[in-house]
């Protein structure tokens, strides 16, 4: 199912990258799609899950911060049955911003918990693209590849895509 979902993501962001190679006009300015931004509500699917309800916050145009959460069922008899919840929290950093599409690092701690068994802490950093329409630029794309070492001393590979709906004090503003 994992891996399905990520597919979906994937062919989803592919598809926007292709639709949202929009030309303006010379005389139209360009409309920086991300200014105004502070809260995003959204939904990100990768490797490590199937997919996480998140929640971004916009300190300032260049720092932010991120949270999200996700739970998982495994099996399916009572008496066998695994539940596992993840809380992640990460550091954003913006080291970029385009009209239509904004890069960024990010720093990420993810928390597992099990009902059976220890909770585990892994460490991510990451980098990643964030991009909207020129006409929607309330909702936003996201690719996210990086590496990260679990609480086991493993390194892992780390990559996600993600859409936000985001709150907006502005409409954007001319480049």
């Amino acid at each position: 199912m994992r891996y399905k979902v990520v597919t979906v993501l994937l062919v989803v962001v592919g598809v926007g990258l292709l639709v949202s190679g929009q030309t303006q006009e010379a005389e139209v300015p360009a409309v920086n799609a991300s200014s105004g931004r502070w809260l995003g509500l959204g939904l990100t699917g990768g490797l490590e899950q199937d997919f996480s309800i998140d929640g971004r916050y916009w300190f300032d145009p260049q720092y932010g911060l991120e949270v999200a959460a996700y739970y998982e069922n495994w099996g399916n008899q009572r008496s066998e049955a695994i539940h596992y919840l993840y809380a992640m929290l990460g550091g954003l950093y913006r080291i970029s911003d385009r009209p239509f599409a904004d890069f960024y690092v990010l720093a990420r701690i993810s928390i597992k918990g099990y009902s059976r068994g220890e909770p585990g802490i892994a460490l991510y950093a990451m980098g990643g693209v964030e991009w909207s329409w020129r006409n929607v630029p309330a909702i936003a794309f996201c690719i996210e590849y990086g590496f990260g070492r679990s609480g086991e001393g493993n390194f892992v590979m780390a990559s996600g895509a993600s859409v936000h709906y985001y709150f907006s004090t502005a409409a954007g503003s001319a480049d």
